[in-house]
């Protein structure tokens, strides 16, 4: 019995992390980029904002918030610390923000929710992988090395971990730490992609196009002139 107890003990799940469905990617700051840096703490993190379109199921992160908070003071809730960062402040109505950003991004975003995650950066700690959708001939996920396949708009799942933290006469509460990332199908950018030239220009035509003699006689001067003139 007790061998068996000891088992069912080591295959335990771990509550604290997800694999998430999928999302849309927004304001990636993922390997091979530089991780951002904190200009008051010199703190150095990469991260991602993860959007999950209707319908979405928040009981699996809700779930692993309340364990991080088991994890770090047991699971007599009256023994809880109060914190200013709670799981309605993880798990964000993203119409509801998107209305008051500076910049919203366009589009019907009724229902979508909006999940951060980040990692430290360190010598110290593995990065987080960002891989393809598809394994290798050797059974291996290939790691992304060109930054123009990591963008915002893309669609993606990670796998994330939840942790209680404290930043002392700062902040404490919930948050999700960032484990891997996996990059699925491509998808309209957001913010600032570039337009096509065609929606940029019209077409031209005559002197400014080079037709007819307007250039090419200011080709032959310039050949005909002395070298003294100049």
């Amino acid at each position: 019995m007790k061998e068996n107890q000891m088992n069912q003990q080591i295959i335990k799940p771990n509550l604290r992390r997800l694999r998430t469905p999928p999302f849309r990617m927004s304001f990636p700051c993922l390997p091979p980029m530089k991780p951002r840096e904190d200009e008051d703490t010199g703190r150095k993190t990469y991260g991602i904002v993860m959007l999950f379109k209707p319908p979405f199921d928040k009981t699996p992160f809700l779930t692993a918030l309340n364990e991080a908070m088991k994890h770090k003071f047991g699971p007599d809730t009256t023994s809880w610390p109060k914190i200013k960062r709670s799981a309605k402040d993880v798990l964000r109505d993203f119409e509801e923000y998107n209305h008051d950003a500076k910049s919203p991004l366009p589009g019907d975003w009724k229902g979508w929710v909006m999940v951060s995650a980040n990692a430290t950066a360190s010598d110290a700690m593995k990065p987080p992988a960002v891989v393809g959708p598809t394994m290798q001939a050797d059974g291996t996920f290939p790691v992304i090395t060109d930054l123009r396949e990591i963008y915002g708009g893309r669609w993606a799942r990670a796998t994330i971990e939840a942790y209680y933290f404290n930043i002392k006469n700062k902040n404490n509460g919930l948050t999700f730490g960032l484990s891997n990332v996996q990059l699925l199908k491509a998808d309209a950018r957001f913010g600032a992609e570039r337009p096509a030239p065609e929606k940029d220009f019209d077409e031209v035509h005559g002197e400014w196009a080079g037709e007819g003699d307007a250039f090419e006689k200011g080709d032959e001067r310039a050949a005909n002139d002395d070298d003294e003139k100049w």
